[in-house]
Protein backbone atom coordinates (compact mmCIF):
# COMPACT_ATOMS: atom_id res chain seq x y z
CA UNK A 1 0.00 0.00 0.00
CA UNK A 2 1.81 3.69 -0.60
CA UNK A 3 2.02 6.07 1.82
CA UNK A 4 0.36 8.51 -0.78
CA UNK A 5 -2.80 8.27 -2.19
CA UNK A 6 -2.48 8.86 -5.41
CA UNK A 7 -5.46 10.92 -6.25
CA UNK A 8 -4.88 13.35 -3.33
CA UNK A 9 -2.05 12.96 -1.07
CA UNK A 10 0.74 14.36 -4.10
CA UNK A 11 -1.36 17.23 -4.69
CA UNK A 12 -1.87 18.05 -1.24
CA UNK A 13 1.87 17.55 -0.73
CA UNK A 14 3.15 19.42 -3.34
CA UNK A 15 0.39 22.25 -2.49
CA UNK A 16 1.89 22.58 1.49
CA UNK A 17 5.68 22.35 0.39
CA UNK A 18 4.73 25.25 -2.59
CA UNK A 19 4.11 27.68 0.92
CA UNK A 20 7.00 26.05 3.42
CA UNK A 21 5.45 23.60 5.77
CA UNK A 22 8.20 20.95 6.91
CA UNK A 23 8.23 17.79 5.20
CA UNK A 24 7.41 15.95 9.03
CA UNK A 25 4.50 18.03 9.07
CA UNK A 26 3.33 17.37 5.90
CA UNK A 27 3.30 13.71 6.41
CA UNK A 28 1.29 13.56 9.07
CA UNK A 29 -1.31 16.11 7.45
CA UNK A 30 -1.36 13.43 4.56
CA UNK A 31 -1.98 10.55 6.74
CA UNK A 32 -4.96 12.41 8.57
CA UNK A 33 -3.28 13.08 11.74
CA UNK A 34 -2.43 17.07 11.98
CA UNK A 35 -3.74 20.11 10.16
CA UNK A 36 -2.41 21.87 7.08
CA UNK A 37 -0.25 25.00 8.74
CA UNK A 38 -0.57 27.97 7.33
CA UNK A 39 3.15 30.03 6.69
CA UNK A 40 1.95 33.20 7.84
CA UNK A 41 -0.67 34.87 10.48
CA UNK A 42 -4.15 36.16 8.79
CA UNK A 43 -5.31 39.27 10.03
CA UNK A 44 -7.55 40.07 12.77
CA UNK A 45 -11.59 39.78 11.91
CA UNK A 46 -13.74 41.78 12.82
CA UNK A 47 -15.38 38.67 14.63
CA UNK A 48 -12.13 37.77 16.37
CA UNK A 49 -11.72 41.22 17.49
CA UNK A 50 -15.38 41.45 18.99
CA UNK A 51 -14.87 38.75 20.88
CA UNK A 52 -11.81 39.16 22.08
CA UNK A 53 -12.82 42.41 23.09
CA UNK A 54 -15.95 41.07 25.16
CA UNK A 55 -13.63 38.51 27.07
CA UNK A 56 -11.57 41.26 28.26
CA UNK A 57 -14.94 43.41 28.57
CA UNK A 58 -15.50 40.80 31.86
CA UNK A 59 -12.60 42.31 33.83
CA UNK A 60 -14.43 43.72 37.00
CA UNK A 61 -11.77 47.19 37.32
CA UNK A 62 -11.88 50.06 35.92
CA UNK A 63 -8.70 50.61 34.10
CA UNK A 64 -9.02 47.06 32.44
CA UNK A 65 -12.37 47.81 30.87
CA UNK A 66 -11.16 50.99 29.64
CA UNK A 67 -7.97 49.61 28.36
CA UNK A 68 -10.05 46.72 26.51
CA UNK A 69 -12.25 49.51 24.73
CA UNK A 70 -8.96 51.36 23.94
CA UNK A 71 -7.28 48.91 22.54
CA UNK A 72 -10.77 47.15 20.56
CA UNK A 73 -11.65 50.62 19.32
CA UNK A 74 -7.98 51.49 18.47
CA UNK A 75 -7.35 47.70 16.58
CA UNK A 76 -10.89 47.98 14.75
CA UNK A 77 -9.90 51.20 12.89
CA UNK A 78 -7.47 48.69 11.34
CA UNK A 79 -10.01 46.58 10.06
CA UNK A 80 -10.61 47.19 6.17
CA UNK A 81 -13.60 49.30 6.80
CA UNK A 82 -12.03 51.43 9.48
CA UNK A 83 -14.28 49.92 12.13
CA UNK A 84 -17.63 51.65 10.60
CA UNK A 85 -20.04 48.49 11.03
CA UNK A 86 -22.67 48.42 12.80
CA UNK A 87 -21.35 45.27 14.77
CA UNK A 88 -18.17 47.21 15.94
CA UNK A 89 -20.50 50.04 16.67
CA UNK A 90 -22.68 47.76 19.00
CA UNK A 91 -19.94 45.97 20.85
CA UNK A 92 -17.80 49.90 21.81
CA UNK A 93 -22.09 50.90 23.22
CA UNK A 94 -21.61 48.82 25.67
CA UNK A 95 -19.05 51.09 27.30
CA UNK A 96 -21.43 53.55 27.46
CA UNK A 97 -23.74 51.83 29.27
CA UNK A 98 -21.54 50.31 32.53
CA UNK A 99 -22.08 52.51 35.38
CA UNK A 100 -18.16 53.83 35.45
CA UNK A 101 -16.86 56.84 34.35
CA UNK A 102 -13.78 55.93 33.60
CA UNK A 103 -14.86 53.38 30.66
CA UNK A 104 -17.58 55.80 29.50
CA UNK A 105 -14.74 57.89 28.59
CA UNK A 106 -13.15 55.40 26.92
CA UNK A 107 -16.42 54.58 25.28
CA UNK A 108 -17.24 58.36 24.09
CA UNK A 109 -13.64 58.71 22.52
CA UNK A 110 -13.70 55.46 20.84
CA UNK A 111 -16.96 56.08 19.03
CA UNK A 112 -16.85 60.31 18.74
CA UNK A 113 -15.50 59.37 14.82
CA UNK A 114 -15.69 56.87 12.50
CA UNK A 115 -18.60 54.63 13.18
CA UNK A 116 -22.31 53.59 12.15
CA UNK A 117 -24.10 56.29 12.76
CA UNK A 118 -27.03 55.53 13.23
CA UNK A 119 -26.01 53.43 16.41
CA UNK A 120 -23.99 56.34 18.09
CA UNK A 121 -26.85 58.35 17.86
CA UNK A 122 -29.15 55.86 19.22
CA UNK A 123 -27.23 55.40 22.12
CA UNK A 124 -26.21 59.07 22.70
CA UNK A 125 -29.66 60.42 24.11
CA UNK A 126 -29.39 57.38 26.94
CA UNK A 127 -25.47 58.04 28.01
CA UNK A 128 -26.59 61.73 28.00
CA UNK A 129 -29.52 61.23 30.16
CA UNK A 130 -27.85 58.38 32.39
CA UNK A 131 -24.91 60.48 33.25
CA UNK A 132 -27.38 64.03 33.90
CA UNK A 133 -29.93 62.40 36.00
CA UNK A 134 -26.68 60.88 38.35
CA UNK A 135 -25.08 64.48 38.43
CA UNK A 136 -28.85 65.60 39.14
CA UNK A 137 -28.61 63.38 42.27
CA UNK A 138 -25.65 64.12 43.60
CA UNK A 139 -25.36 68.08 42.91
CA UNK A 140 -26.47 68.66 45.98
CA UNK A 141 -24.56 66.23 48.23
CA UNK A 142 -21.44 67.61 49.87
CA UNK A 143 -19.78 64.39 50.74
CA UNK A 144 -16.40 63.58 48.57
CA UNK A 145 -17.67 60.57 46.44
CA UNK A 146 -20.62 62.30 45.28
CA UNK A 147 -18.40 65.63 44.66
CA UNK A 148 -15.86 63.58 42.82
CA UNK A 149 -18.57 62.05 40.47
CA UNK A 150 -19.74 65.47 39.33
CA UNK A 151 -16.30 66.74 38.38
CA UNK A 152 -15.60 63.45 36.60
CA UNK A 153 -19.37 63.70 35.08
CA UNK A 154 -19.00 66.88 33.39
CA UNK A 155 -16.02 66.53 31.92
CA UNK A 156 -17.89 63.05 30.31
CA UNK A 157 -20.60 65.15 29.56
CA UNK A 158 -18.70 67.82 27.95
CA UNK A 159 -16.86 65.18 25.63
CA UNK A 160 -20.15 63.74 25.30
CA UNK A 161 -21.64 67.16 23.26
CA UNK A 162 -18.14 67.62 21.87
CA UNK A 163 -18.25 63.75 20.02
CA UNK A 164 -21.75 63.82 18.78
CA UNK A 165 -22.10 67.28 17.43
CA UNK A 166 -19.64 65.75 15.10
CA UNK A 167 -22.40 63.72 13.55
CA UNK A 168 -24.21 66.36 11.71
CA UNK A 169 -27.18 65.31 11.64
CA UNK A 170 -30.89 66.79 12.44
CA UNK A 171 -31.55 63.84 14.82
CA UNK A 172 -28.57 65.18 16.91
CA UNK A 173 -29.72 68.45 16.99
CA UNK A 174 -33.28 67.56 18.98
CA UNK A 175 -31.22 65.58 21.03
CA UNK A 176 -28.85 68.61 22.56
CA UNK A 177 -32.48 70.96 21.85
CA UNK A 178 -34.21 68.78 24.22
CA UNK A 179 -31.04 68.46 27.10
CA UNK A 180 -31.06 72.57 26.64
CA UNK A 181 -34.73 72.73 27.03
CA UNK A 182 -34.66 71.04 30.54
CA UNK A 183 -31.82 72.93 32.11
CA UNK A 184 -33.17 75.10 35.01
CA UNK A 185 -31.96 77.98 36.91
CA UNK A 186 -29.32 77.40 39.30
CA UNK A 187 -30.16 77.32 43.37
CA UNK A 188 -27.66 78.20 45.58
CA UNK A 189 -27.12 73.93 46.24
CA UNK A 190 -27.48 73.00 42.61
CA UNK A 191 -25.31 74.66 40.12
CA UNK A 192 -26.13 72.31 37.35
CA UNK A 193 -26.79 74.89 34.34
CA UNK A 194 -22.97 76.31 35.06
CA UNK A 195 -21.74 72.38 34.65
CA UNK A 196 -23.43 72.07 31.66
CA UNK A 197 -24.94 74.87 29.32
CA UNK A 198 -21.48 75.80 27.86
CA UNK A 199 -20.82 72.24 26.41
CA UNK A 200 -24.31 72.30 25.15
CA UNK A 201 -24.50 75.97 23.54
CA UNK A 202 -21.04 74.90 22.33
CA UNK A 203 -21.84 71.71 20.19
CA UNK A 204 -25.58 73.28 19.27
CA UNK A 205 -23.98 76.21 17.50
CA UNK A 206 -21.17 73.93 15.78
CA UNK A 207 -23.72 72.21 14.54
CA UNK A 208 -25.26 75.96 13.58
CA UNK A 209 -28.96 74.86 12.20
CA UNK A 210 -31.86 77.68 12.89
CA UNK A 211 -33.26 75.49 15.25
CA UNK A 212 -29.38 75.07 17.08
CA UNK A 213 -29.33 78.76 17.51
CA UNK A 214 -32.24 79.74 18.41
CA UNK A 215 -32.71 76.95 20.86
CA UNK A 216 -29.21 78.40 22.54
CA UNK A 217 -30.47 82.35 21.89
CA UNK A 218 -33.80 81.10 23.99
CA UNK A 219 -31.66 79.86 27.00
CA UNK A 220 -30.85 82.92 27.84
CA UNK A 221 -34.38 83.98 28.89
CA UNK A 222 -33.91 81.12 31.21
CA UNK A 223 -31.82 83.13 33.58
CA UNK A 224 -32.85 86.63 33.34
CA UNK A 225 -31.83 88.49 36.85
CA UNK A 226 -30.75 86.60 39.79
CA UNK A 227 -27.60 86.21 41.57
CA UNK A 228 -27.01 82.44 40.87
CA UNK A 229 -27.61 83.13 37.32
CA UNK A 230 -24.34 85.37 36.30
CA UNK A 231 -22.53 82.32 35.62
CA UNK A 232 -24.63 80.34 33.35
CA UNK A 233 -25.45 83.92 31.37
CA UNK A 234 -21.94 84.84 30.86
CA UNK A 235 -21.34 81.34 29.92
CA UNK A 236 -23.98 81.33 27.00
CA UNK A 237 -22.99 84.75 25.81
CA UNK A 238 -19.45 83.72 25.58
CA UNK A 239 -20.71 80.56 23.13
CA UNK A 240 -22.77 82.68 21.58
CA UNK A 241 -19.68 86.08 20.96
CA UNK A 242 -17.34 83.13 19.75
CA UNK A 243 -20.29 81.43 17.49
CA UNK A 244 -21.50 85.44 15.84
CA UNK A 245 -17.84 85.89 15.20
CA UNK A 246 -17.30 82.97 13.16
CA UNK A 247 -19.93 83.54 10.82
CA UNK A 248 -18.82 87.16 10.75
CA UNK A 249 -21.56 88.79 12.51
CA UNK A 250 -20.64 91.32 15.36
CA UNK A 251 -21.75 90.15 18.55
CA UNK A 252 -23.97 92.59 20.93
CA UNK A 253 -21.98 93.36 23.85
CA UNK A 254 -22.75 91.59 26.95
CA UNK A 255 -25.00 93.18 29.21
CA UNK A 256 -27.73 91.95 32.56
CA UNK A 257 -30.86 92.27 29.39
CA UNK A 258 -28.66 89.49 27.38
CA UNK A 259 -31.55 87.78 26.38
CA UNK A 260 -33.54 90.98 24.50
CA UNK A 261 -29.97 91.71 22.80
CA UNK A 262 -29.44 87.84 21.29
CA UNK A 263 -32.93 88.06 20.82
CA UNK A 264 -32.32 90.66 18.14
CA UNK A 265 -29.81 89.48 16.88
CA UNK A 266 -31.07 86.74 16.03
CA UNK A 267 -34.17 88.14 13.99
CA UNK A 268 -31.55 90.23 12.11
CA UNK A 269 -29.51 87.14 10.63
CA UNK A 270 -31.28 84.06 11.28
CA UNK A 271 -31.72 83.60 7.58
CA UNK A 272 -28.00 83.02 7.75
CA UNK A 273 -28.73 79.32 9.37
CA UNK A 274 -29.85 76.53 7.10
CA UNK A 275 -33.13 74.91 8.38
CA UNK A 276 -31.93 71.32 8.57
CA UNK A 277 -28.93 69.20 8.05
CA UNK A 278 -30.63 65.62 7.38
CA UNK A 279 -29.82 63.22 7.61
CA UNK A 280 -26.20 61.70 8.08
CA UNK A 281 -24.94 58.80 5.85
CA UNK A 282 -21.16 58.85 6.17
CA UNK A 283 -20.02 58.63 10.12
CA UNK A 284 -17.42 61.55 10.74
CA UNK A 285 -13.49 61.59 9.41
CA UNK A 286 -10.79 61.40 12.60
CA UNK A 287 -10.32 65.07 13.59
CA UNK A 288 -6.99 66.68 13.21
CA UNK A 289 -6.26 66.88 16.56
CA UNK A 290 -6.56 62.74 16.36
CA UNK A 291 -4.43 62.91 13.24
CA UNK A 292 -1.84 64.65 15.47
CA UNK A 293 -1.57 62.62 18.35
CA UNK A 294 -1.85 59.39 16.62
CA UNK A 295 1.11 60.48 13.94
CA UNK A 296 3.20 61.04 17.38
CA UNK A 297 2.29 57.84 18.77
CA UNK A 298 3.49 55.92 15.76
CA UNK A 299 7.13 57.92 15.24
CA UNK A 300 7.95 56.89 18.78
CA UNK A 301 6.73 53.23 18.05
CA UNK A 302 9.00 53.29 14.98
CA UNK A 303 11.61 54.68 16.53
CA UNK A 304 11.99 52.68 19.69
CA UNK A 305 11.33 49.44 17.20
CA UNK A 306 9.43 46.23 18.11
CA UNK A 307 8.25 45.22 21.44
CA UNK A 308 10.58 42.84 22.68
CA UNK A 309 9.29 39.79 24.64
Amino acid sequence: MPLLPKRHGARRLLAARAVGVPLAALLLVVLGAAPLLTAQREPDSEKALIAEFERSFKQRDSNSRAQAVSDFSERSRGLEDGGSSKRVARALVKALEVEDLQVQAAGVLALSYGRHVDTVIDAWGDLMQDVATKMEARITRPDEESRAYVTGATRVFRDACAAIARYRDDRVVALLSQRMRVLQRNTSSNNMSTLVVRSLADALLDLGTHDAVQIVIKQTQTYTGGTYQRTPTRLLHESLAAFANRVGRAPPPYSEQMDIAWGNWFREYEQLFPDELGKLKVPPEEPEYVNRVVRRRRARDAESGPERP
